[in-house]
């Protein structure tokens, strides 16, 4: 046995699937062979009869499988778990009860597209689709009865299932790392319920976010011997796609939509890809695979590459200082939203600040207590010690934190305000908008370092988040606030949304792309909302600033500026509320390139 083979896991289960599963997948496994080393290992569960069990053992030697019986708890997911520990691969082929090789040297393209560019994993099949609730642009929503009451019956979900589109490889037909699968197994919860298994495969904690989070790259590899990332999944002519000509195995879901009506299987695919990629898939020729090569890109700041789409389009319609447009951009890549070019006069757009500075401290106070709970993150996490808050403004955080026996330094670009958090708050203020510079010169360690809705204004925030983990001492925290600019609100409401507030905010991210942000700096993810209490009052504002925009009766503004906001919260909960608050852990030194599994 080489490094390079594979243990390839086949759910031979006799409740549902039965022997006549097991023998169509030894027929096709035949007609197909895998042209790469491998050893087959059936894992038999639920087999209640004594007769089939033993048919099935026969079956197995015929192939020269290893049987590994297993109980029949845990759905597909359990019986992997429970079969890593009796296996010495170091790689590991997923496939369930009804799957079925489709090309010969079909393990042979998987395993490559899993060693050779160092991803640690490649599926056979993969999918958009999310089990929480979809939102609008998904394009397979129509505004009936009928779906708003299924959104609520799914409501359940919706903290468990990243929002369309959800990227996730299916696990059938998958190869992956065996070190990676078992750290998998390791943080995950076994599952009891079939939506907790569903949850394990593309949820928000499922193997597929457990693979970017550990610097993998999603990719399916077709019967053409072609990779394809993410982005151009619709586009594979695999899962739910055309007549799905260049499927490596199939299963039971691709029989599904291969057998279905024209009708179904545009409802089917609209599930997987959304309606305007179905639309696009259906007007390409069917025997090539459209690589959006009409699409316009630019170069992703972050990432250096050619991997960011069109966005979106807004003017300044907060403070209307100007009449230009501005262009949004969203990387494929590391999922940052960003504006390019960036104003060259940005300094203009925040003529009159974001508050006036107080004329004293007592009036500062009386601002800064309605706003204590903005501490509860820090609170949560220390107790005591130094911190640096980047961005303060007129220093609500600061001064509620240096109140609470905390010693704070702040790092703020206006001098006016610089000059007021020295001589009124009585804190330590350095005035620069050079950030980074400022990080890299500082050789203080924190115990928490905040920026709290402040990222987005500043020049090269990932730069500044990895200078800012550099500068936190052992078990030190990162406090991040952001606008969620994955939010319904923020989806419903697009260039008018209160919190793009185009130009001045530069850089957003979806609570994912954040994560994957601070987890690439060697940080550690202790709490990630998109519900708590300012990312309600972020949401009202915008609910209330956008109906004082339209409704042109002083008193009607007035009743639905009051009444409207939280229904309309209440209803679109999908994406969560229109902030993010994220608290990273620095757990001291690492390479953050590391995989998990590689580390000894």
């Amino acid at each position: 046995m080489n490094d390079s083979t594979v243990a390839v896991f086949y759910i031979a289960r006799g409740i549902d699937a039965g022997l006549n599963s097991a023998k169509e997948f030894v027929e096709a496994w035949s007609r197909h062979p895998p042209e790469h080393a491998h050893q087959l290992y059936f894992l038999a569960k639920g087999w209640k009869s004594e007769l089939q069990h033993q048919k099935l053992v026969q079956l197995a030697q015929s192939c020269d499988a290893k049987l590994l019986d297993l109980p029949d708890t845990g759905f597909d997911f359990g019986a992997y778990f429970r079969a890593l520990p009796q296996i010495e691969e170091k790689w590991v082929c997923l496939m369930n009860s009804y799957a079925k090789p489709n090309t010969p040297g079909w393990l042979r393209l998987l395993s490559q597209s899993a060693r050779t560019t160092g991803n640690g994993i490649a599926g056979a099949t993969g999918s958009w689709q999310s089990l929480g609730w979809s939102p609008l642009k998904q394009g397979s929503i129509s505004a009936t009865a009928a779906t708003a009451l299924s959104n609520i019956i799914n409501c359940a979900n919706w903290k468990k299932f990243q929002s369309f589109p959800n990227p996730h490889l299916r696990s059938n037909g998958l190869v992956i790392e065996k070190c990676l699968l078992e750290q998998f197994a390791k943080n995950s919860k076994f599952p009891k319920t079939k939506n907790e298994a569903f949850q394990l495969e593309s949820g928000i904690n499922g193997l597929s976010m457990f693979a970017l989070d550990n610097h993998c790259k999603l990719v399916i590899c077709g019967a053409d011997g072609k990779e394809y990332p993410i982005e151009k999944w619709p586009f594979s002519v695999t899962f739910r796609s055309h007549e799905q000509q260049n499927l490596l195995v199939t299963d039971n879901r691709t029989h599904e939509y291969i057998a279905s009506s024209k009708n179904r299987r545009r409802k089917l695919a609209d599930l997987a890809w959304g309606r305007n990629n179905v639309r696009m898939i259906r007007e390409s020729p069917k025997n090539t695979t459209p690589f959006l090569h009409n699409t316009r890109r630019t170069k992703c700041p972050a990432c250096d590459m050619y991997c960011a789409d069109p966005f979106l389009n807004s003017r300044d319609y907060n403070r209307q200082i100007s009449t230009h447009t501005f262009d949004y951009w969203k990387c494929s890549e590391c999922e940052m939203v960003f504006i390019d070019p960036i104003p060259e006069d940005i300094s203009k757009f925040y003529s009159g600040g974001y508050q006036e500075i107080p004329d004293n401290l007592l009036s500062l106070e009386r601002m800064a207590k309605k706003e204590a709970y903005r501490l509860s993150p820090l609170l949560r996490h220390k107790e005591h010690g130094d911190i640096l808050e980047i961005g303060p403004w007129i220093g609500i955080f600061s001064l509620n934190a240096k109140r609470r026996g905390f010693r704070v330094s702040a790092i703020e670009r206006d001098p006016h305000v610089c000059r007021f958090l020295r001589q009124v708050v009585e804190i330590n203020a350095t005035e620069t908008d050079d950030v980074v510079g400022e990080l890299q010169n500082d050789n203080k360690k924190y115990d928490a370092i905040i920026l709290w809705h402040s990222l987005e204004h500043l020049a090269k925030p990932w730069i500044v988040i990895q200078q800012a983990s550099h500068r936190l001492k052992v078990n030190g925290i990162l406090i991040i606030g952001i606008p969620n600019i994955t939010s319904t609100q923020a989806e419903l409401l697009g260039a008018k949304w209160l919190h793009l507030d185009a130009p001045r905010h530069l850089y957003f991210w979806s609570p994912r792309g954040l994560r994957k942000l601070g987890m690439k700096n060697g940080l550690s993810v202790l709490e990630l909302h998109t519900r708590d209490r300012l990312s309600r009052v972020l949401e009202r504002n915008a609910w209330q600033h956008r109906i004082q925009g339209i409704i042109g009766n002083r008193f009607t503004r007035i009743f639905l500026s009051l009444i409207a906001p939280p229904l309309l919260s209440l209803f679109f909960l999908k994406n969560g509320g229109a902030g993010i608050t994220v608290v990273f852990r620095n757990d001291g030194p690492a390479d953050p390139t590391e995989r998990k599994c590689d580390a000894p």
